[in-house]
């Protein structure tokens, strides 16, 4: 696919992303000379009637709710029948590739946490506000606009805030949404797993409520680096590393399954976060000083991805910040290594082997002392474990990499300790 539209208009110039409903492009609108996104119903669905419908009603609703969601520039249809929406190119990408970079440089902050809570409010209350429900939020349906500067590759850099305030952030892919105006409280299941609902999973009725729960389980996904449990009994202990029982009552509260028990707005929602982030008590860090060495990070990152293979396992996030005190101090005795770091009164290590044979467990302990507020361990392949004495691990493969510890000062200090892992077949 090459062009489309009248006279050639816009030109195709490479794939955003593909679905099993459609496709997108990046172009060009060759009349203006700038650049779009054009999303392509799929040529096996463009002829059921039912989808094609849904596909062109998600053009009406964001042409009809200007502000929260993407426009849409135009509408067509390509030489073979296959509709497209023609809508601008978000060139910060999605969220959900934002964050997933973003968390390999940083953690977690007071600051971070708040924006993203007074983002989602905004673009979700300003949908219901017309009467509409998403029925489908997830991190990679908000799409970022005005794109920050990226960082300059310096041998030592600042880490930036998530999101910056000069970016917009905006809802898309509405094909899944209701209109309430038109339709009645009954409607079909479906959505994405780990961001739907109780009452969404199956065919029941579903109000705005429903996206106070995909919030919810986007905060859930930002904070501890999954999203929730599809079984809807949520296990407290590994919600939101390193946050307080405050804020994880305030985005437990958006995950109840029965609707009624749910905050009943999106700005009685944000509300909930705010008040539990200006407690005083949070763990999450908010120090300023989010320095990294250019070089460590890289080298990191191969290591992780070289371990996260060795351990069968998906690369999720890796590379946080958090190097401080006064110089990390490592003993080895036999096949066993201690990493330990000191910073003022407060002492934490961790021990373990550094060298691991395919096919065998292994379980590495943390030593952390009273001053310390919260802790979370980071595994070969990134998923955050909170709060837990010990990170058990199996070897599937040969590799290379690390296992870290991150914890928290009752003063917002982070410290980190990590161990390099060699497995051998």
């Amino acid at each position: 696919m090459e062009s489309l539209g009248p006279n050639d208009r816009w030109k195709v110039t490479g794939i955003i992303g593909a679905g099993g409903f459609s496709t997108v492009y990046s172009a060009v609108d060759t009349r203006f000379e700038s650049p779009v996104a054009i999303k392509v119903l799929a040529d096996n669905l463009s002829t059921n009637i039912d989808i094609r419908e849904r596909f062109l009603s998600e053009a009406l609703l964001l042409r009809r709710n200007p502000g929260p969601t993407v426009p849409v520039y135009d509408t067509g249809e390509t030489a073979g029948g296959q509709p497209f929406l023609v809508m601008p190119l978000a060139d910060g990408g999605d969220l959900a590739t934002r964050i997933e970079g973003w968390r390999r440089v940083a953690v977690p902050t007071v600051e971070d946490t708040r924006h993203l809570a007074e983002i989602l409010s905004h673009v979700v209350a300003g949908l219901h506000e017309q009467g509409v429900v998403h029925r489908d939020l997830k991190p990679s349906n908000l799409l970022i606009f005005g794109a920050r500067k990226a960082v300059p590759d310096a041998e030592t850099r600042i880490v930036g805030p998530l999101i910056n305030r000069g970016e917009t952030v905006l809802l898309s892919d509405l094909g899944f949404a209701k209109d309430l105006a038109k339709n009645s409280g009954l409607t079909v299941g479906g959505g994405t797993p780990g961001y739907t609902p109780p009452e969404q999973r199956q065919a029941g009725q579903v109000d705005h409520r429903a996206d106070i729960w995909g919030a919810s389980a986007i905060m859930y996904w930002f904070l501890c680096g999954y999203p929730p449990n599809d079984s809807t009994a949520l296990r407290r202990e590994s919600l939101a590393p390193m946050a307080t029982p405050a804020l994880i009552d305030a985005v437990e509260s958006g995950l109840a399954e029965n609707p009624n028990d749910r905050p009943p707005t999106m700005a009685s929602w944000y509300q909930n976060i705010d008040v539990a982030l200006r407690s005083g008590q949070t763990a999450i860090s908010s120090t300023t000083d989010r320095r990294q060495k250019a070089s460590t990070a890289t080298k990191r990152a191969g290591l992780v991805a070289a371990l996260a293979t060795a351990f069968g396992l998906g690369l999720v996030a890796t590379n946080l910040t958090g190097i401080t005190g006064n110089g990390v101090e490592t003993t080895v005795t036999g096949d066993m290594t201690t990493a330990t770091l000191a910073s003022d009164d407060v002492v934490v290590s961790i021990t373990g082997p550094h060298a691991i044979e395919v096919g065998s467990t292994v379980t590495y302990e943390a030593d952390v002392d009273a001053n310390v507020a919260g802790w979370m361990w980071i595994s070969p392949a990134g998923t955050f474990h909170p709060n837990e004495s010990s990170l058990p691990l199996e070897a599937t493969n040969p590799g290379k990499g690390e296992v870290t510890l991150l914890a928290t000062t009752s003063t917002g200090e982070q410290l980190r300790v990590s161990i390099d892992i060699e497995v051998t077949s």
